[in-house]
């Protein structure tokens, strides 16, 4: 889910420089680049913090925390009553997602047998590639 979110909103800029218009003013590209970079920028700076914070706390509370965060940030998109508060609740997304990335790799090389996990880190890295490869063309 956070892989299909990093891409799926390029699909919907054009229809939320519409819906962010200001009253027929327009939303500019710029200001709608937002919506993307506040949340890739946040994504990536926090990766390498959130597996350390799972590496020292435990990875399932960091990634079910994530799970939380990234719902109710989803839940502040979706509701979002302009722009500003769309490229908040994105950083917000972005925050829990970037905690789901490496302690979901870490959560599943802990339970599968070491002979085994390449196969697996393979697996986990084509489902995550797939997913942001069909979102765009799905939406």
């Amino acid at each position: 889910m956070t892989n299909l979110d990093l891409l799926i909103v390029n699909v919907a800029l054009p229809a939320m420089g519409e819906d962010f218009s200001g009253g027929g003013r327009g939303t500019t590209l710029g200001s709608l680049s937002w919506v993307l970079n506040a949340y890739t920028i946040t994504f990536a700076a926090l990766l390498v913090v959130a597996g350390r914070v799972g590496d020292r706390i435990g990875q399932r509370p960091v990634f079910l925390t994530g799970i939380a965060v990234f719902t109710l940030a989803s839940l502040g998109c979706a509701l979002a009553p302009n722009l500003g508060t769309l490229v908040v609740a994105r950083v917000v997304q972005a925050v829990g997602a970037s905690a789901q990335i490496p302690t979901s790799l870490a959560l599943l090389l802990a339970t599968v047998p070491t002979e085994r996990r390449t196969q697996a880190t393979r697996s986990w890295a084509g489902i995550g590639g797939l997913a942001a490869a069909a979102g765009p063309v799905s939406a």
